[in-house]
């Protein structure tokens, strides 16, 4: 009798289901929401404040790219929700990494007293 063989991909929790076009859902919010704010920004920069095309396009694209950062990149397989509340924990608790602290007269002095033995 033979055996049965089956086939998995190695990674199950990569699997996203498409929903709209090969995007996900999330994917679509996010792009939907993108276009509401450029749509927005740019109609109130144009009929409202009336600022020079360069910066209503900077303008525009500062204020639409954290949405589309948020629905689309996705980094060591985690999503934004998932990993800027481990960046906001870097920022409030920062390591001691590289940090020293300066060392007393004594302990200088006796550094100092033990090198002169090294130079004879």
């Amino acid at each position: 009798m033979e055996k049965l063989e089956a086939r998995m991909p190695v990674e199950i929790r990569a699997y996203e289901a498409e929903w709209f076009k090969g995007l996900t859902r999330r994917q679509c919010i996010a792009g939907v929401i993108v276009i509401v704010i450029f749509v927005g920004v740019f109609a109130f920069s144009r009929f409202v404040i009336e600022i020079p095309i360069p910066l209503r396009i900077l303008l525009t694209l500062i204020l639409a790219a954290p949405a589309g950062i948020v629905g689309f990149l996705k980094y060591r397989g985690m999503y934004a929700e998932e990993y800027l509340p481990i960046i906001g924990r870097f920022f409030r608790e920062p390591k001691e990494y590289g940090k020293w602290s300066v060392p007393d007269k004594e302990t200088i002095a006796a550094v100092k007293e033990n090198q002169k033995g090294w130079m004879k």
